[in-house]
């Protein structure tokens, strides 16, 4: 079975979600930073609009589905069930594995108003997992430099990101190289998209935003010649 597949031009590791928590596992015991995505449909309809965005998700050293959306349109054979994808288990069993061994995880979000908020949310939904800082990219006091010195001052293990993309990706781009962290989590959107702190009309907007995102995926791939 293939490990890979691609949607929209973006690799996503068919594993198991036991699978991708070992990885995750791995990469913490490594003197280096490992990036891990999770790919979400409104995300890629967004991505192939702009030249390079998709092959920057795909340099991530893990990407996993992230949304019931992208799961129905992967294949056959995949490692990871539509309920584990529904229930958020990936992002479980990684919250799960560093309360179990003693890791440290620090959020960061893309605006200020969001940051308690986020930080309530994981604290409610993963309670005992050890948060040693909370903050977001309005931190930064002149560039994003300030912000990599409060992540590093704070010696997290873990980093849960809620930034939407593309400005995850250009996060880093800039930045990777001067975390001290061990593992980056990029969930892609804002912690109130992750959240479903929606309107009836952002719904509507959804239930749109789902049929672009099948269309885009049946042309990319009657192209392909798939």
């Amino acid at each position: 079975m293939n490990k890979n597949i691609e949607i929209l031009g973006v690799k996503i590791d068919n594993d198991s979600v036991e699978e991708a928590v070992g990885k995750v596992a791995g990469f913490l015991e490594t003197d280096s930073l490992s990036t891990v995505g999770m790919i979400f449909a409104n995300v890629l309809v967004e991505a192939v609009k702009e030249p390079g965005w998709t092959d920057e998700m795909g340099k991530m050293d893990l990407n996993i589905i992230g949304d019931k959306e992208v799961w129905k349109v992967c294949g056959d054979d995949l490692k990871q069930s539509l309920e584990e994808v529904e229930d958020n288990s990936f992002l479980k069993g990684i919250c799960s594995y560093a309360m179990e061994h003693d890791k440290t995880v620090a959020l960061l979000t893309e605006k200020d108003s969001e940051r308690l908020i986020f930080q309530k949310h994981m604290k409610k939904q993963h309670r005992g997992l050890n948060i040693v800082g909370t903050f977001s990219l309005d931190d930064a006091t002149e560039d994003e430099d300030s912000i990599v010195n409060l992540l590093n001052a704070s010696a997290e293990d873990i980093i849960i990101a809620a930034i939407p993309s593309p400005y995850e990706e250009e996060f880093l781009m800039g930045c990777r190289q001067k975390l001290g962290a061990r593992v980056w989590i990029g969930l892609g959107q804002t912690a109130t998209s992750l959240m479903n702190v929606e309107s009836k009309a952002n719904f509507l907007g959804k239930l749109i935003e789902k049929r672009i995102f099948k269309r885009k995926v049946s042309k990319y791939q009657s192209e392909k010649g798939e």
